[in-house]
């Protein structure tokens, strides 16, 4: 999310096309992808000669996604601290953009603290419909961090004392 907010949707097809690019995939969908969206001035250009005109943003979607069987291996895409938005729309749109392209060979996760999001005005009913399986991680304290490390490494042979490392 270090990207134009505004261009987010964008940002993902274009990381997923280079993922494409890296594995020599020349998805033919990808440029029908760029003109639904509205953001590749190219895609707007040459649109009309590679996209036909009756060809729906659903179909475009299904199409692009059959391309994602082509990859050798799925894809991992992570929004983390989603919750630092402070435009719902924003948040909205990444929400319906990958509900789109989610597939067996995309997976996505959702890095996120809940009460943020619903101060910004997504109900737990919301959330669900977007994000259905959540893992909710606690708090671990340093000490215990330290405690833990300490004895995995076998730091106690050492000359530096696990008092100073607190």
């Amino acid at each position: 999310l270090s990207c134009d907010l505004d261009q987010v949707e964008v940002v993902l097809i274009e990381e997923i096309e280079r993922i494409f690019e890296n594995n020599r995939i020349y998805p033919n969908h990808s440029r029908g992808m760029k003109k639904i969206l509205g953001k590749s001035k190219w895609a707007e250009l040459l649109g009309g000669l590679i996209l036909d005109s009756r060809e729906g943003m659903a179909t475009t979607f299904k199409d692009y996604k059959r391309e994602f069987q082509k990859l050798p291996k799925k894809i991992l895409v992570v929004f983390e601290d989603i919750d630092r938005i402070t435009e719902k729309n924003t948040i909205q749109k990444i929400f319906a953009i990958v509900e789109k392209l989610v597939d067996e060979k995309l997976h996505v996760v959702y890095h996120y603290d809940e009460t943020k999001l619903e101060e910004v005005g997504f109900s737990r009913f919301y959330l669900e419909k977007y994000i259905p399986y959540t893992v909710n991680l606690t708090e671990i304290p340093y000490e215990k961090i330290i405690d833990y490390q300490w004895e995995e490494l076998g730091m106690s042979k050492t000359v530096i004392k696990k008092e100073d490392v607190r």
